[in-house]
């Protein structure tokens, strides 16, 4: 098996072209183009952080291979930044020495070799070579590190990301179609001679004595200021509470729905409890939010997938879920539950927590119940994540938390929002309510289905800031809300 790269550090082109069994090829294109504005708003955000953990500031051609490799969505392109950032530090790829052992080795062993010639367009190529390549000989993260190390000597640069695009299979015997015999090595139909360790000696020196400039932003560790396992990172435009009261006193009620206008968990049923809890079972899920009723005028809004009353037990395939407890409180319904894995004969304990206050396609009556609301649910995952102790390996965050209403858009989306917004409120100091339903729909369509959910986002986290004294304890948006 042969895999096949070539890529342009100028313009982000890539060609991928992979060999299989039988035969085949991919190959992936893309050009982005250049914008100034996007590259200084995206430094600016990035910046932020690199004063946060007082290390050094991003320079301005690293940032634009970020955008670049995002098509200049700088959103997207600080999410890949801190992704690079983090599996590199995970992975080890940092400081990388390629004079000492074991990575001299995996350099010299030829398995992974840049070309001394490029195609038409310029695009830098790479052969790996699979034969060469002996699982139990080799250590993961030291293959991935001469990747790494060979993928940035070839364009030049400390920085080589992916960009996932066209894919397109032909045959190897068609692949002088793609790339000039002068292009290829002779073995694959080409004219080019190649000695892929003596060629991959020359690469040695090129890095010794300089370090690597990325080093020391990689090397910032994967938790917050505050070791709570934050996930957040500076957004553009992030608003202070103070400039998202200015916002919405700006914009008042109309505006704020027309820029909701700008955007634009389906609850578990019969045939779907089994699926429901074995998912919960393997993601080892702690909390689960329901954010509606079963029934509500007259209609059945969620089926009844959790036994009801207490001592009670359902069966859902191999997993025996029984109610340990029922805790009625204002607004909302507590029930802990035990789930048996008739296989394994392990049991666990998982929270439900039903918000019973808020009316479909509309809003709670309160902010000040829904904050609480959510409060108790964080407090509650703080604990079962305590409560597992060392054999806990995760996220510090704990597991993933199950949200769900009826259609799985309206109210769990709000519900998200709201989590969302006020974490990075805590954790970075700023937030933007507007992006952060953008970047949900993407990956759930149409969350937050009116635009009296959206504004009472905005509503909701002005009360949640009066009451952390982020704002002044009076009410000048008080008008806002009638408006």
């Amino acid at each position: 098996m042969l895999l096949l790269l070539c890529f342009h550090a100028g313009s982000f082109h890539y060609r991928f072209v992979c060999s299989l069994h039988p035969p085949g090829v991919s190959c992936f294109y893309a050009s982005p183009g250049d914008s100034f504005p996007a590259t200084k708003q995206f430094l600016e955000e990035i910046n932020k952080w690199t004063v946060q953990y007082n290390v050094s500031p991003l320079s301005w051609n690293v940032a634009v291979k970020f955008l670049m490799a995002r098509k200049f969505d700088v959103l997207r392109a600080i999410e890949l930044f801190h992704s690079y950032r983090e599996t590199r530090l995970k992975e080890g790829i940092v400081k990388l020495k390629p004079h000492e052992e074991p990575l001299r080795s995996e350099l010299l062993s030829g398995k992974f070799t840049i070309l001394s010639v490029r195609d038409p367009s310029g695009a830098s190529i790479a052969l790996f070579t699979a034969k060469l390549h002996h699982p139990n000989k080799s250590v993961q993260h030291v293959v991935l590190q001469a990747l790494f190390y060979l993928l940035d000597r070839a364009v030049e640069s400390t920085v080589i990301i992916e960009s996932a695009v066209r894919v397109q299979m032909v045959k190897m015997s068609e692949l002088k179609e793609h790339l000039p015999q002068e292009c290829l090595p002779e073995y694959l139909g080409g004219s080019l001679k190649l000695d892929p360790i003596s060629w991959n000696c020359s690469f040695l020196p090129q890095q010794n004595g300089h370090p690597d400039p990325l080093d020391e932003l990689i090397l910032v560790p994967l938790a917050s200021p505050r070791d709570n396992g934050s996930v957040h990172v500076p957004v553009p435009k992030g608003m202070t509470v103070q400039e998202v009261l200015e916002h919405v006193k700006q914009k008042q009620k109309r505006g704020i729905y027309e820029e909701y206008e700008g955007i634009r968990r389906r609850r578990p049923l019969e045939n779907t409890y089994n699926d429901f809890w074995r998912m919960v079972w393997e993601q080892n899920v702690l909390v689960i939010v329901m954010t509606t009723r079963l029934e509500e005028g007259g209609r059945r809004k969620c089926g009844q997938y959790w036994p009801l009353e207490k001592d009670f037990q359902s069966c859902y395939g191999t997993l025996t879920v029984t109610n340990l407890g029922v805790e009625n409180l204002n607004h909302y319904k507590k029930t802990m539950l035990e789930i048996y894995n008739c296989e394994s004969r392990e049991r666990r304990l998982v929270t439900h927590f039903q918000y019973v206050s808020w009316p479909d396609y509309g809003v709670p009556s309160s902010a000040a119940t829904l904050i609480d609301f959510l409060g108790a649910v964080k407090q509650q995952q703080r604990v079962a994540v305590s409560a597992l102790g060392p054999r806990y390996k995760g996220h510090p965050g704990g597991p993933p938390i199950v949200v769900h209403c009826s259609a799985g858009i309206g109210r769990t989306g709000t519900f998200c929002a709201l989590d969302i917004c006020l974490s990075q409120l805590q954790d970075m100091g700023t937030l933007n309510v507007y992006q952060t339903v953008v970047r949900m729909r993407t990956q759930r369509a149409f969350s937050i289905q009116t635009p009296e959910q959206y504004y009472f986002c905005y509503m909701a986290i002005i009360e949640h800031a009066q009451r952390e004294n982020l704002l002044p304890a009076s009410r000048p948006w008080a008008s806002l809300e009638k408006s």
